[in-house]
């Protein structure tokens, strides 16, 4: 996804929430699981 371990702790964790492409990226992930295997190939 582009981004750094430092900003995915932050969202894990709470202090931060992802943003624009990012978010949008996570939704369409969180929907359709099986995206990232497709996206990866």
């Amino acid at each position: 996804m582009g981004v750094t371990k430092r900003t995915l702790l932050n969202w894990e964790r709470g202090r931060h929430r992802p943003t624009g492409p990012a978010q949008v990226l996570l939704a369409l992930i969180a929907k359709r699981p099986s995206l990232v295997g497709e996206l990866l190939r």
